[in-house]
């Protein structure tokens, strides 16, 4: 299997996001996550697309990587935008990029996953598990990109699909995020400098 990752950062416009409009939403999430010219789907199709194509003479190879051997493939958006991975948008962005790939012409022996789209903290919880020895990132990702895409009475992120495989697994330990170690330190380190005393719970009186 090849998990293949376009990461984006930036955020969706408050006028979009915020619009009492549909269409002013889909509009701003299509331009810069969805399948406009340069926004996250876009790349990833094309690029998926093009390693995986059909015709030998139209693959795009890769430098020291062989793939010869990949028949399954899962894509996977990563997004600085919570709002974005959120389970309201990821259907439509599931259904955008099943849509796109339909228009493709593949090597007739990879299979797709259903795209999963990961905030940067789910990416964070996941470095965390894979160095403790919890489990493999490949057998992650494939086990969520097989349960199918999200859809109206079906909704879930990525973070639920993590969930349900820890359980699975039977993994009940959950590990300290080094994110939220890191910004207790920053936190410390401006308590010091402003009040000379480290961040902590206000004292009654």
């Amino acid at each position: 299997m090849c998990a293949v990752f376009e990461c984006k950062g930036g955020f969706l416009p408050n006028n979009a996001k915020y619009a009492e409009s549909l269409d002013e939403f889909l509009k701003g999430l299509e331009k810069k996550f969805a399948t406009g010219s340069g926004a996250g789907l876009e790349q990833l199709v094309r690029k998926i697309s093009q390693v995986f194509a059909a015709h030998k003479n139209n693959q795009r190879e890769l430098e020291g990587i062989d793939l010869s051997q990949i028949d399954i493939v899962v894509p996977v958006l990563v997004v600085q935008d919570n709002f974005v991975s959120s389970f309201l948008t990821v259907p439509w962005l599931a259904k955008s990029f099943r849509d796109s790939m339909r228009k493709k012409t593949l090597n007739h022996k990879v299979v797709l996953t259903s795209l999963l789209v990961l905030h940067v903290e789910d990416v964070e919880n996941l470095h965390t598990y894979v160095k403790a020895g919890d489990f493999s990132l490949g057998e992650c990702l494939i086990q969520a990109g097989m349960k199918g895409d999200p859809r109206p009475g079906r909704l879930f992120a990525f973070a639920d699909l993590l969930r349900l495989f820890l359980q699975e697994k039977r993994i009940d330990r959950v590990p300290t995020n080094d994110f939220d170690r890191k910004f207790r330190e920053v936190l410390d380190r401006l308590c010091l400098r402003f009040f000379n005393k480290k961040f902590g719970p206000i004292e009654p009186g």
